[in-house]
């Protein structure tokens, strides 16, 4: 059973990894909240927390336009729409595992989630739809 490499894959499987992702996310989330519950980790510079807090935002805001907007275009010109899922995808994690970084530096819960959610959130507005696979055939024509 020699399988052609130019053969599409099962389109369960996109939806598998967007799955995977999307309970990452979730996954990061309960980690925290045990390790908090433990009393761990102890609080770094509260400054520290705050600039990186400011930083990693700016950095997922830059990373959410290029996301969406920015790269979604030119990863649709490739014509691979299971590459252009992933990428973005793996793109949107990131903004959790930030907010996994700060929980374990000793910042708040509260920013902790706002970075996960954030993240959740385009995890599931990217998700692989019919209407998004139209979506990216547009803009794989204007390419």
């Amino acid at each position: 059973m020699n399988q052609d490499s130019t053969q599409a894959p099962n389109p369960n499987v996109i939806w598998i990894i967007w799955a995977a992702l999307a309970m990452s996310v979730l996954i990061y989330g309960t980690v925290g909240v045990v390790l908090k519950m433990n009393g761990s980790p102890q609080a770094v510079d509260p400054k520290l927390i705050q600039t990186l807090s400011l930083a990693f935002g700016a950095v997922v805001l830059m990373e959410t336009v290029l996301a969406v907007i920015v790269l979604g275009r030119v990863l649709a010109r490739s014509g691979n729409f299971f590459t252009y899922c992933i990428i973005r995808w793996a793109l949107m994690e990131t903004s959790a595992i930030f907010g996994l970084v700060l929980l374990l530096l000793g910042a708040g819960l509260e920013i902790a989630a706002g970075f996960m959610a954030w993240s959740l959130l385009w995890i599931l507005l990217l998700a692989p739809t019919a209407s998004a696979k139209e979506k990216f055939e547009e803009l794989s024509q204007l390419g």
